[in-house]
C-alpha cells in the first residue's frame, strides 16, 4: 500500500518509481518512506525521476507504481469543452418556439368550360361563284371583229361587249326595206282600184263580180305590205343582234372566243357574274354528305386569308 501522504507535493509532470526489497506482498510502512528530496541509494527509497529522463533501470520489482498527472494542455481541452457545450446550451434555451406548420395545401385541376366543335372536322377546297352567271353570245352567225371587255372587267347595262361583220345584215335590211316599197306601192293601187270600182256598182254601172275582183286584189296588197314589213323588221333585228350588248351589269369571268373568230349562234363569248350576290362552291363527296348532320355549322375562308 502507497500512502497518499508520501506522494504529497510532487510537481506536476514528475513519475515516480517505487522500488522495494520486501517481499511481494509486504505493506511499506508510512515511515519508510523518505521525503521528495531524499535520495539515500536506490534500496528501499524513492528516485525522483523526470518524465523526460530515459529509463536506464531494468524491471526487477514486479510491484512497479507510475504516476501521471495532467498538465496544462489537458485541463485547457477540459475548460474549451465545458465552454462550447455552455454557449450550446445558452444558444437552444434563446431559439424562439418552433412556428406550427402551414396547412397543406391540396392540388386541384382547374378546366376552363368552352364551346367547342363536335364531331369530325371536314375540310374541303372549293372556288367562289356569283348566285347567278350569264354565258353572253350572239344570236346569228358571222366573224367577231371586236371585243370591247377582258376578263376581271366590269360590265354596265347595255355596254357594247363585242361586235360582228354587219355587212350581210344591213344588204339584207335594205332589201326588206325595197320589198316593202313596192308593197305599199301595190297596196295603192289596189286601194284606188277598189274604190274606184266601189263607186260604179252603186251607179249600176259594173258588175259586182268585178267589184268582188279588186276587192280581193286590195286584201292581197294589203298582206303584201305586212310582209315586207315583217322582213323590214327581221333585217333590222339581225343587224342590231351583230352587236353583243349586256342586258345587266357585272364581272367578266371568262372569255370563249377572241377577235376574228368565226362564231356560231349561241357560242360563249363572254361569261359575267351578275352583281347580286355569292355562293362558295364545294364538291363534296357522298360519303361526308352521308355522314353530315341535318344543319351542319359551315365556315369559309380564303386560302389567301385564313382569318
Amino acid at each position: 500500500m502507497i500512502d497518499q501522504r508520501s506522494v504529497e507535493g510532487v510537481l506536476p509532470g514528475t513519475q515516480w518509481i517505487i522500488r522495494s526489497s520486501n517481499p511481494v506482498g509486504n505493506p511499506i510502512s508510512p515511515k519508510a518512506l523518505p521525503s521528495p528530496s531524499r535520495t539515500q541509494g536506490n534500496h528501499g527509497y524513492f528516485k525522483r525521476r523526470s518524465c523526460d529522463e530515459p529509463r536506464n533501470h531494468p524491471r526487477r520489482i514486479d510491484p512497479c507504481l507510475h504516476l501521471l498527472k495532467l498538465g496544462e494542455t489537458s485541463v485547457r481541452h477540459e475548460l474549451t469543452s465545458l465552454l462550447a457545450l455552455s454557449i450550446l446550451a445558452l444558444l437552444a434555451a434563446c431559439r424562439p418556439a418552433a412556428e406550427p406548420p402551414a396547412p397543406e395545401i391540396r392540388p386541384v385541376r382547374v378546366m376552363t368550360v368552352a364551346k367547342t366543335a363536335g364531331g369530325e372536322t371536314v375540310s374541303l377546297t372549293g372556288n367562289v361563284q356569283a348566285q347567278t352567271e350569264v354565258n353572253l353570245s350572239f344570236r346569228i352567225d358571222g366573224r367577231m371583229i371586236q371585243r370591247n371587255v377582258d376578263v376581271g372587267g366590269t360590265i354596265k347595262p347595255g355596254q357594247v361587249v363585242a361586235t360582228l361583220n354587219s355587212d350581210n345584215e344591213e344588204n339584207a335590211l335594205q332589201s326588206a326595206r325595197a320589198s316593202l316599197t313596192a308593197a305599199r306601192a301595190q297596196l295603192v293601187e289596189a286601194r284606188n282600184n277598189y274604190e274606184r270600182y266601189k263607186t260604179l256598182l252603186a251607179q249600176r254601172s259594173v258588175a259586182e263580180a268585178e267589184f268582188d275582183r279588186f276587192a280581193a286584189i286590195l286584201k292581197t296588197a294589203q298582206s303584201q305590205v305586212d310582209s315586207a314589213q315583217a322582213q323590214v323588221n327581221i333585217a333590222q333585228n339581225r343587224l342590231g343582234y351583230a352587236q353583243l350588248v349586256a342586258d345587266a351589269g357585272g364581272t367578266v369571268t371568262a372569255v370563249g372566243a377572241e377577235p376574228g373568230e368565226v362564231v356560231q349562234a349561241g357560242r360563249m363569248i363572254v361569261q359575267v357574274a351578275r352583281q347580286a350576290g355569292r355562293d362558295a362552291v364545294f364538291d363534296v363527296s357522298p360519303q361526308i354528305k352521308d355522314r353530315a348532320p341535318a344543319n351542319p355549322e359551315i365556315t369559309v375562308f380564303l386560302t389567301t386569308d385564313p382569318r
